[in-house]
């Protein structure tokens, strides 16, 4: 499933719903590259909390503005 796939899918289901969503998303990685529900928090601008265990990956992952 592709980030297009995943919003067309919430939104048919979850309708004017989907802004009451907060994400929480463990293993985020960078939060960009690959990241099929960053589409999702920033089309919304959904509360999320995204957790990254790796520190390269944490301090990428930091730089991110908040949205």
């Amino acid at each position: 499933m592709n980030s297009e796939e995943l919003l067309t899918l919430l939104e048919n289901n979850f309708g004017d719903n989907i802004h009451e969503f907060v994400v929480l998303q463990i293993g985020s990685n960078d939060g960009v590259q690959d990241d099929l529900i960053r589409p999702l928090i920033t089309k919304y601008n959904l509360k999320s909390h995204l957790v990254e265990p790796v520190e390269e990956f944490f301090q990428s992952l930091s730089k991110i503005p908040k949205i």
